[in-house]
């Protein structure tokens, strides 16, 4: 096995843990490479060694928070240290999926492709992204420049942006594609 392979070990089921090193172990990438015994203890080459609970909460004190900002405004990382902060979450396409989704754990630990895992989850229409997302933004641009950028009259676009009216189809994208366009950043142009 090449250093940087996927290798997960399972073994049948043993609730007693003195008896765990005892057990033959299986990868579940490479089927027929083992069985395998694990160890603890550092320094028994062919023996994979597997974290104590020792371990485990050494790396706790020293694992990156995912979800903060380093007082520099970057990413943290294990040696960050100071006041954290929020990254910024900036929400886009939004997909709604139920709860019957599975096998995530096998998608988290790579042995699943996304593709794969596609076909097992439910999706549903999000029909309030108009209202959520892009209305909000046209709105703040006004009736006026709006209705000129998307060829639309003032009247039809003062109802549309007061949700009084939907907009026809050809419309509605057009009025997206101008929302995602000022989202993204300063306005540049026409549509």
């Amino acid at each position: 096995m090449a250093p940087g392979e996927p290798f997960r070990l399972v073994a049948p089921w043993q609730p007693d843990p003195r008896r765990w090193s005892r057990l033959g172990f299986t990868d579940v990438h490479h089927p027929g490479a083992g069985p395998y015994r694990i160890t603890t203890a550092w320094g028994r080459p062919g023996v994979p060694r597997v974290p104590t609970y020792g371990d485990m909460a050494a790396r706790y004190a020293t694992h990156p928070e995912s979800k903060a900002l380093g007082p520099d405004g970057e990413p943290c990382t294990r040696q960050t240290v100071g006041l954290l902060g929020r990254r910024p979450v900036a929400a886009g396409r939004i997909v709604l999926i139920g709860k019957e989704s599975n096998r995530l754990d096998e998608r988290a630990a790579g042995e699943l492709s996304a593709e794969d895992l596609d076909g097992r989850l439910l999706r549903y229409e999000d029909d309030d992204e108009w209202r959520r997302i892009h209305l909000p933004v046209l709105q703040e641009m006004g009736t006026a420049r709006v209705a000129a950028l998307v060829g639309l009259s003032e009247r039809r676009t003062r109802d549309i942006l007061k949700g009084r009216a939907m907009p026809h189809r050809r419309h509605r994208i057009a009025l997206e594609r101008l929302a995602a366009r000022i989202g993204d950043g300063p306005f540049q142009g026409a549509a």
